[in-house]
């Protein structure tokens, strides 16, 4: 019972955290230090993130819905001033706090006079001010002009719909009642509806595995809002405009649960959350040449590491607000103040962030390497390989000026290589369960048809994740095979230090690509459970092709 109540309470206390928020004031970047960045018309879309929710008390108060609204020292507004400043750019302002990506992709497929647009289901966040929602999606037609006009966009939005898909997740599974939620008044009715909802955990014990379901279920509709957005901005855009769009900092750093301690477990929940939502925008960005994805993890938030929940979750304005005649979800997001938005000097760093990142696209040379990437020097292990993979398109970066060599592969990013290499056969649907994301579901379901990837079990590939070393040699062993190539496999393992610990299924694969010198180990050995890299993954695909016929 212990165990399921404090199951509840993290999941009321994740559901809470993601309303509130406030804090700090402007600063100013040298212009100078980017006269090189030639754009001279700016249109930024986000969240409260992007308008700057927290840096003015008196703006956050007055301007409710705060839709299309500059707001002094945010990291667009920064962004704008430099740009107005070396090239006297407009610049126009299209994000609003409270913003969802949902809503970007309903206003600009009306903009763009799509005939079958994307229709927004109706539900609890939308619901809660849809006065704020119609203001902003009746600026469609105008956000498109504005996009139209640009050689610079910006966007950085999903968060809100996260919180919109828990809510919804928790509402559909029974954990809350959101009639009930809006009705409440009086610190005993918060104290009742608590006493509720554990209540309902209590009575049945696998309401937290249909929430974590329906959640996963409802977030695949996230992903592709993004990915509608973005294609649809770069169909809008000037064809040399350039896209850029940004991940979510880790606004939970240090934070923590109990005063004095380590224990931050919810905390860093959170941030592994914003991580994987991070890496959707990644893959995204990384199918255009003009999208730009743009990480920023170290802005710093308005609450500073070791902030505790008691000094977060300030009960005595949450206590007051609600004896008030607040409703209780209104006086929890004005009440607990969680400093989740970066203050002053995060939207600062992230204005740098972007600005930077135009400056080496001004800058990118391809001299040394043939290749755009930043982070891919001449005298790195991984050049070649990364060039070889790059030049015969089996993949790409993950931003225009990046390749991020030490970054981890995922599952289905690996097999989405193999079915790149063999020209993108089409293939009917795998009985994979989890494939949830268009871009490799075809890849997956081919490999599977194939017998090239069984999967966990015959309903989950797990597609998101990373792959091991094991298993990447198992998957290229079946490619051989596949392909009619040589699979014996009398490659030595004894000679590594680690070999007793590959997985049984991955032995034969294993002695097959060490002899062939597809896998050829590390100073620590096969590490067959460690996850692969995409310069690991590079280097494979070369060896592949020069050593296996």
């Amino acid at each position: 019972m212990k165990k399921r109540t404090k199951t509840a309470l993290s999941i009321l206390l994740c559901i809470i955290m993601v309303f509130g928020i406030m804090g700090s004031t402007a600063v100013a970047l040298n212009a100078e230090e980017y006269k090189s960045i030639p754009y001279h018309c700016y249109t930024y879309l986000g969240d409260s993130i992007t308008w700057g929710y927290g840096l003015h008390e008196d703006i956050d108060r007055t301007d409710k819905f705060s839709v299309g609204r500059r707001v002094p020292g945010s990291y667009t507004d920064l962004v704008g001033r430099v740009l107005e400043e070396n090239n006297g750019a407009t610049v126009y302002a299209a994000a609003s706090s409270g913003a969802r990506i949902s809503d970007y992709r309903y206003l600009l497929e009306r903009g763009m006079g799509l005939e079958d647009p994307y229709v927004k289901r109706k539900d609890w966040y939308g619901e809660r001010h849809p006065e704020r929602t119609e203001q902003l999606l009746q600026m469609g037609p105008k956000i498109c002009e504005e996009v139209r006009q640009s050689d610079l966009i910006t966007i950085q939005a999903g968060i809100n719909d996260i919180t919109a898909t828990v809510v919804n997740a928790a509402s559909a599974t029974g954990l809350v009642d959101l009639v009930k939620l809006q009705e409440i008044s009086g610190v005993e009715g918060v104290l009742d509806y608590v006493a509720y909802a554990l209540g309902n955990v209590m009575q049945d014990p696998n309401i937290v595995g249909r929430l974590t379901d329906t959640f996963i279920q409802e977030a695949s509709g996230i992903r592709e809002n993004i990915e509608a957005v973005v294609d649809h901005l770069v169909a809008v855009a000037p064809s040399d405009a350039v896209i850029m769009v940004l991940g979510y900092h880790q606004a939970a750093s240090g934070l923590r649960v109990i005063p004095g301690s380590g224990y931050s477990v919810i905390f860093d929940l959170v941030d592994r959350g914003i991580d994987l939502f991070n890496n959707i925008y990644r893959e995204v960005a990384a199918k255009y040449d003009n999208v730009v994805y743009v990480d920023v993890p170290d802005a710093t938030s308005i609450f500073s590491a070791g902030t505790t929940v008691i000094d977060a979750l300030d009960i005595p304005g949450i206590v007051s607000r609600v004896s008030s005649g607040e409703g209780v979800v209104d006086g929890v997001t004005k009440g607990i103040l969680i400093g989740l938005h970066p203050d002053a000097n995060g939207h600062e760093y992230m204005a740098g962030r972007v600005l930077d990142t135009l400056n080496e696209l001004q800058g990118t040379s391809k001299e040394d390497t043939g290749m755009p990437f930043t982070d891919v020097k001449s005298g790195d292990w991984f050049c070649p390989y990364v060039k070889y993979v790059y030049d015969n398109g089996l993949f790409s970066g993950t931003s225009a000026t990046t390749f991020e060599p030490n970054t981890a592969m995922t599952r289905g990013m690996f097999v989405t290589v193999l079915w790149a290499k063999e020209g993108k056969p089409q293939s009917g649907k795998a009985g994979f369960e989890d494939l949830s994301a268009d871009w490799y579901r075809t890849a997956v379901s081919w490999a599977a048809a194939n017998g090239i990837v069984g999967g966990y079990s015959s309903d989950r590939f797990g597609p998101e994740d990373p792959i091991t070393r094991e298993q990447m040699a198992s998957i290229m062993y079946s490619y051989a095979r596949f392909k009619g190539y040589d699979v014996a496999e009398n490659g030595d393992l004894s000679r590594f230090s680690d070999a007793g610990s590959v997985s049984s299924y991955a032995e034969t694969a294993m002695r097959w690509a060490v002899s062939h010198n597809v896998i050829s180990g590390t100073d620590q050995g096969l590490e067959p459970k460690s996850t692969a890299t995409r310069a690991q993954v590079a280097a494979v695909m070369k060896a592949f092709d020069s050593s296996v016929k």
